[in-house]
């Protein structure tokens, strides 16, 4: 990258930054060589000096009746850097108030594999309703994250105090060392299965605005959708299903 698009890119305009090159070159210098050198009409340059000046980028002497402009070292670019730093550290949680506010507009993610599956699990940890609503179809569960990552994910869960309810297919067992229902109560779980019309496939948590549905691993793909509207509906459907379950009690 040319020399004169990084100060560019630091924030000087155009002018700025042929007139602070024309003086790293020149050294101390007059206006009419700062002019000549830097390819701008002598009538405008003092505003662009005007502004390095206040920038901390340019420096002037006076020598009896003679003005002169000096560039300052290169690495006061860096303090320029700083500064734009500095301001922005100041303003961040301004920026971040606007976007929480624009979290009201419902949000669609798509996503694949199992890493982003396992992100899509551990985003349950930030619940802040402290219960999330699970469907698991325990062998596909299996499949995407594996045994140890879930085992882990329990105990992250019953540390942070969240409760969780979980809805098994019928007939199907758990297949991690915590899904005995001895574990249940201490571990904050509530386990059902299915009636055996309700065959699903598809893994589904809800908590919050969130919404997470992961296909079966033959398929591997999955989606999100926040939207307060739209959880709540799918918690009517949740609870109605729980009712129409009945809990695991081995």
């Amino acid at each position: 990258m040319e020399l004169e698009q990084v100060l560019i890119e630091l924030g000087l305009n155009k002018l700025e930054a042929k007139t602070y090159l024309a003086l790293l070159n020149l050294g101390q210098a007059n206006i009419q060589s700062i002019a000549s050198v830097a390819g701008i009409k002598r009538t405008s340059i003092y505003n662009f000096i005007e502004r390095l000046m206040d920038l901390g980028l340019v420096s002037k002497n006076i020598t009896g009746k003679k003005t002169y402009f000096i560039a300052e070292p290169p690495e006061t670019l860096l303090l320029l850097l700083d500064q734009k730093q500095q301001l922005l550290d100041s303003c961040i949680s301004n920026f971040q108030q606007l976007y929480e506010q624009k979290k009201e507009i419902p949000k669609f993610k798509y996503f694949r594999g199992s890493i982003a599956v396992k992100e899509m699990w551990n985003s349950t940890l930030g619940a802040k309703e402290k219960l999330i609503r699970w469907v698991v179809p325990v062998s596909a569960s299996v499949s995407y994250v594996g045994v140890p990552f879930i085992n882990k994910l329990v105990i992250q869960l019953v540390k942070k105090g969240i409760r969780t309810r979980i809805l098994r297919r019928f007939g199907q067992q758990g297949s991690h060392k915590y899904a005995a229902a001895i574990y249940a109560k201490q571990l904050l779980r509530e386990v059902k299965q299915m009636p055996p019309t309700a065959a699903f496939n598809f893994s589904m948590i809800i908590y919050d605005d969130t919404v997470i549905m992961i296909a079966p691993i033959q398929e591997n793909f999955g989606f999100l959708i926040k939207s307060q509207t739209f959880a709540d509906v799918m918690r009517i459907f949740y609870d109605n299903l729980w009712n129409l379950s009945s809990f695991v009690t081995k």
